[in-house]
């Protein structure tokens, strides 16, 4: 399934999503009784894909297993999280998680749980918590991070990084070893 987040289409289906909800949930019950709680504005998802496109190209997509739409929010909550971002030189980011939250204002995306990265140049970071920030497009990696490159194995508390991998921070006991693990 292929949603695209600027689409009108979309803003038009979630509508109708909570206004059929609604219709259901409203009937029979009294007034006075209906409180609106978080879970009354959620719609959820199953493997939903998510594409955000610039200029005719491919900026990044997402997959999950999961997509649960907080409207009220404006956030998205993923489970089971793949997704690549598409770099300028044409190289290709992977990005695996167990969960995620994708802001919808900001566009920025917070993974956690196995956090997996991986760059067409045979670069690897290994984290539990990632996030994404994309007016500056920083990647903030922290908890147990790991980073391996060719001839380059690297750990910290946490890394600040380009979305390429190509310039890396290590912050907090930092150990960088040449020639691998």
């Amino acid at each position: 399934m292929k949603i695209n987040l600027k689409s009108p289409l979309f803003g038009v289906v979630i509508f109708l999503l909570l206004c059929g909800a609604w219709f259901f949930y409203d009937n029979g019950v009294e007034k006075e009784a209906v409180q609106q709680t978080p879970e009354t504005n959620l719609v959820t998802i199953k493997n939903a894909y998510l594409v955000e496109e610039k200029q005719g190209k491919k900026n990044w997509e997402l997959t999950a297993d999961t997509m649960q739409v907080d409207a009220v929010q404006q956030i998205n909550n993923l489970t089971g999280v793949k997704g690549k971002l598409f770099l300028e030189n044409g190289n290709i980011v992977n990005i695996s998680s167990d969960k995620g939250a994708l802001h919808l204002k900001s566009k920025d995306v917070q993974l956690t749980g196995n956090v997996v990265v991986v760059t067409t140049q045979a670069e690897k970071l290994v984290a539990q918590d990632l996030r994404f920030t994309n007016v500056d497009s920083l990647i903030t990696a922290s908890g147990e991070v790991v980073i391996t490159k060719p001839g380059v194995y690297a750990k910290a508390d946490k890394a600040v990084a380009d979305r390429g991998l190509e310039q890396i921070k290590l912050i907090g006991n930092a150990l960088v070893r040449k020639g691998g693990e």
